[in-house]
């Protein structure tokens, strides 16, 4: 199948997986997000970040975890993960289908808030269900706490 044919193919809405407030959408796919525990978290919007957070501060911990399953064909892509970078976020690696896929923990603490991206090729080889994991993994020492600060996701794929 070609992209086309899997958007065509694709629902925006995985079964079995719940609105509003739990989750937020990345190219018409939910994101939902947990806890070490597996216990799914609520979100906030920061609207000064334009982003998407776990929900209440001091609620934030190592271990979090976000996640996107669609359906892609086999191919190489890039995820381009757009994030704020902020004096209370963690550090983070991306997981796709249980396979760490960043070569060195994504740093997202700044003195200062910035915006960031960060793009990471992939390679799929075969068609199907994909899960892309975004895991809190510990935090820089001047960090007021292990927040992940979501912004737009993108997988493009780059080669069939």
């Amino acid at each position: 199948m070609n992209p086309d044919e899997i958007r065509k193919a694709v629902r925006p809405f995985i079964p079995g997986w719940v609105p509003y407030p739990k989750f937020s959408t990345f190219n018409g796919y939910s994101m939902r997000w947990y806890n070490a525990a597996g216990t799914e978290l609520p979100l906030a919007f920061s609207t000064d970040f334009d982003v998407v957070r776990q929900a209440a501060a001091g609620n934030a911990n190592d271990g979090d975890y976000a996640i996107i399953k669609c359906i892609l064909a086999a191919g190489n892509y890039t995820i381009r993960h757009y994030y704020t970078k902020s004096s209370t976020a963690g550090k983070h690696d991306i997981y796709v289908d249980g396979v760490k896929v960043t070569s060195s923990v994504i740093d997202q603490y700044a003195a200062s808030t910035a915006q960031a991206a960060t793009d990471t090729a992939i390679t799929l080889a075969v068609a199907g269900e994909h899960t892309f994991k975004w895991l809190v993994n510990g935090k820089h020492a001047s960090s007021g706490d292990y927040y992940l600060y979501m912004g737009l996701v993108s997988i493009v794929i780059t080669a069939y």
